[in-house]
């Protein structure tokens, strides 16, 4: 069964299961939310009787994924919003990364997938949508672990997970806020430039 917590400022216990019958049990524990918010799990407490086992093993395929909002998963709940504009009053409340592409494919492989997406995003700084007025592309967030400007700034260690695969989904904001630059031959240059930068 997946559900959700609301979580609050400060601290707080949240409940992940209980009255569960005897045998052994699985719990996955995700962030359903792209940047901007972040939580540390402080400990698990089981019952007095609860065995607790070591995490299976991870996959040997590794796949990280770069994308906008699709790869991010929001809306993904919206599920009367099918072929249609994304609800009225979207505030993250239909978002669930859980049931993303990115994390459906890891559980179906299976894979080790680190989804990076962010809504809104676009190649370049000063375009797209994330993060208006003073909006933030790619080009700022690959290298980043946290990358959102209400929390502290931190610099991603790419050593510390070398994908096989990396997926790079982003280009539907790009045109955002100047429609004309996909006909322009320079800007193209420039981002083709900039996105073969990124991949190397």
């Amino acid at each position: 069964t997946e559900y959700k917590a609301d979580l609050v400022s400060g601290v707080q216990t949240v409940t992940l299961a209980k009255n569960l019958c005897g045998g052994k049990h699985d719990v996955i524990i995700f962030k359903r939310m792209e940047s901007g918010h972040y939580f540390t799990i402080e400990k698990i407490l089981v019952n007095d009787d609860a065995i607790m086992y070591l995490a299976p093993k991870k996959p040997e395929k590794r796949i990280e994924v770069y994308g906008d909002s699709v790869s991010a998963g929001e809306v993904t709940e919206a599920v009367e919003n099918v072929g249609q504009l994304d609800p009225e009053n979207n505030n993250g409340q239909w978002d669930n990364a859980w049931q993303s592409y990115p994390m459906m494919m890891s559980r179906m492989l299976p894979a080790e997938v680190y989804d990076t997406s962010q809504g809104g995003i676009s190649l370049f700084d000063s375009t797209g949508y994330f993060e208006q007025p003073n909006t933030k592309g790619l080009e700022f967030t690959y290298n980043k672990l946290r990358y959102n400007p209400r929390a502290t700034t931190t610099t991603w260690d790419f050593s510390r997970f070398v994908p096989h695969v990396i997926i790079i989904a982003i280009g539907q904001n790009d045109a955002h806020p100047n429609p004309d630059c996909l006909r322009d031959k320079d800007y193209y240059d420039k981002w083709t430039g900039k996105y073969i930068e990124i991949v190397r």
